[in-house]
C-alpha cells in the first residue's frame, strides 16, 4: 500500500503544496483590507484574528510566512462576509471538536527543542490539555 506522505512526499510538496501556496498569496492579495478587530463585525471573525495573532506571535519561519498570513487572510474574510461558508466553517469545527471528544485526535508531541520555528515551547494551554485528556491512542 502506498502512504501519501511517506511515499509521495516530495511530489506532494513540489506538485501541490508550493503551486497551492503560492495561487493562496495571490489570492489573498485581493482582499484589500487586512482583517482587524477594528474592521470586522462578526464574533467568529474576532477569534480568527486573535487566534492569527497569537500564531504569528509564536511562529518564526519568515519562509513560510506568507502562505500563513494568506490563508488566515482569506479565511477571515470568507468568514466575515458569507454565511454559507462562515456556518461550513463552524460545522468543521465542531466536526474537529467531536472527533477530540471521541478520542480520535491525536494531540500534539512534544518537541524537544527540535522545531527552531515555534517559539511557543512544548505543547501546552487549555486545548492541548483538552485534547491530551481525552486521547485514546492508536
Amino acid at each position: 500500500m502506498e502512504y501519501m506522505l511517506r511515499d509521495k512526499r516530495q511530489y506532494i510538496v513540489e506538485m501541490f503544496k508550493w503551486p497551492m501556496a503560492k495561487q493562496l498569496i495571490k489570492l489573498a492579495g485581493k482582499v484589500r483590507i487586512e482583517p482587524m478587530l477594528e474592521n470586522t463585525y462578526h464574533p467568529i471573525s474576532h477569534v480568527l484574528i486573535d487566534i492569527r495573532d497569537e500564531f504569528f506571535d509564536l511562529e518564526n519561519n519568515p519562509g513560510r510566512d506568507g502562505p500563513f498570513r494568506a490563508a488566515f487572510k482569506v479565511l477571515i474574510a470568507v468568514v466575515e462576509s458569507d454565511r454559507y461558508y462562515r456556518w461550513r466553517f463552524q460545522w468543521l469545527v465542531e466536526q474537529l471538536l467531536e472527533a477530540i471528544i471521541d478520542g480520535k485526535w491525536k494531540p500534539r508531541t512534544e518537541l524537544s527543542g527540535l522545531d527552531k520555528h515555534w517559539r511557543g515551547g512544548e505543547p501546552s494551554g487549555k486545548g492541548y490539555e483538552f485534547t491530551v485528556a481525552y486521547y485514546k491512542g492508536g
